[in-house]
Formats: structure tokens, sequence, C-alpha cells
């Protein structure tokens, strides 16, 4: 045992000892539990992603007349996410709603992916391809039409 002295004069007794933790007891979030094919835990990886807008054009931009700009909306929605140790799309968990993207993570899937989309999409015409050379889940997705 050691005797420390705090600031106010008092005398404290602290014990020095070593504690080992088994990682088996150790509980895990469940928001952050994936149990490998090995049984050991991981924790998620969050995919870096871009999202492209396609199918914007307006000729008021190419013209010398001032016209005030009209909000302009694409007609589409392509999300390119990285995955870098992916090398097929096949464990992948994409789910798409209106609004948003998600990737949920399980024993084959390690990345975690939650993005809001900029604009309302048709999630039941959209599409995804893997590019297997760039590593790459490519999301094509309708935007639907301004209300």
């Amino acid at each position: 045992k050691e005797d420390n002295k705090n600031e106010a004069g008092s005398s404290e007794s602290s014990e020095s000892s070593k504690t080992t933790v088994d990682k088996a007891k150790v509980p895990v979030p469940s928001s952050s539990k994936i149990v490998g094919s090995d049984g050991e835990y991981t924790k998620p990886m969050i995919p870096k992603y871009k999202i492209v807008e396609r199918g914007v054009f307006d000729i008021a931009e190419h013209t010398m007349e001032a016209i005030a700009p009209a909000p302009r909306r694409p007609k589409q929605l392509v999300v390119h996410i990285y995955l870098s140790s992916a090398t097929s799309s096949a464990n992948i968990n994409l789910d798409v709603s209106d609004t948003e993207l998600t990737i949920r993570p399980d024993s084959k899937c390690r990345y975690k992916l939650e993005v809001k989309l900029p604009y309302p999409v048709n999630s039941q015409k959209g599409n995804a391809s893997f590019d297997k050379k760039l590593r790459t889940l490519i999301v094509t997705l309708p935007v639907l039409a301004s209300r």
C-alpha cells in the first residue's frame, strides 16, 4: 500500500494492482457488436462515399442574359461507396428508403453506413453494381419529381 497526500494535506490510501480483463466477459453495446466468422467481436467500418447528382442541365446557365435561376432538381442520384476490403457485393446489406441509404453490419459484412439523401428517391427503381477493380458499390437512384 502507498500513502498519498492530496492538496488539502489529508492522507489517502491507494493500492496499486494490475487488472486483467477477460474479453469474453466484457459487454459490447448491441449497436456496435459484430461477431465475425472466427467468433471475435469487431468494430464496424464506416466507408467513404460520395453522392453525384446526374441529369441536371439548365440552358439559362449557358446564356449571356441575366435570368433568375430556377430551383434545380437532378434526375438521378449516384452514390459511390468505397468498400476497401470487399471483393464483391454478395455480403453487403444494402437498404434504400425514399430518404435514406443504409448498410447494416452483420457476421459477413463489417460495413456500417447511414446516409440521408438530399432528395427523395424512388427506391423501387434504383439499382446497384459493384466495381471489383475500384472496390466500389455504385447505387443509382431516380429522384422523385418535386411536389
